[in-house]
């Protein structure tokens, strides 16, 4: 089961959201960056959401204060929350991933799980940023690359894909059309019917 970190909960927002990991991490830290003149590139963004470098101490540090949750609220709100298209859905794999993450205590699953179900629009933004907070304040654990790079570089998965996939071979796919005789009969002998068979 995944672990619930920067990463993952990311990741869970972004299969929600019609938006790039660039605009998404400019949109939810559109504060910080401003006021740091802090620009996010493509590499580094995919690296943080890929669980492959931590997240900026800088960037965790402004939004563990206090009054800074509220600004990443108000980013998430504004920005963010217009390109999810189905916030329930959000908020229900966002509450499967605290309630099956074995480090996380009891009593830290109930805070975190505090607003859900949620009633309204506001208070999923309010379950969503918190438990995003909650993330990027965990002690930061590299995923294990070693599958994600052997599939991707023969091509065999799909970023996305391999992501998902943990301590698992996939098998070879087959490259040859074999066991289907019968339709490929069929299949000739209607082209050869409208004069399309060879």
């Amino acid at each position: 089961m995944d672990r619930c970190d920067f990463s993952s909960v990311c990741r869970t927002i972004l299969d929600s959201a019609t938006l790039n990991q660039v605009e998404f991490l400019e949109n939810l830290f559109d504060d910080y960056a401003r006021a740091n003149l802090f620009f996010f590139n493509a590499g580094l963004s995919n690296r943080w959401l890929r669980g492959l470098k931590p997240l900026s101490s800088a960037i965790i540090k402004y939004y563990k204060a206090d009054d800074k949750a509220d600004n990443l609220m108000r980013n998430f709100n504004k920005s963010i929350m217009p390109q999810i298209c189905d916030y329930n859905n959000l908020t229900n794999a966002l509450h499967d991933l605290v309630l099956n993450d074995v480090s996380i205590s009891d009593d830290s699953k109930k805070e975190l799980l505090g607003y859900y179900p949620c009633d309204s629009k506001s208070e999923a933004v309010e379950f969503i940023c918190n438990i995003l907070i909650f993330a990027m304040s965990r002690p930061f654990v590299t995923r294990d690359t070693k599958i994600i790079e052997k599939h991707t570089s023969s091509g065999a998965l799909s970023l996305i894909v391999s992501e998902r996939i943990f301590g698992a071979e996939i098998p070879v796919p087959c490259k040859h059309f074999s066991g289907r005789n019968k339709e490929l009969a069929e299949l000739h002998d209607i082209l050869s019917e409208n004069n399309k068979g060879s």
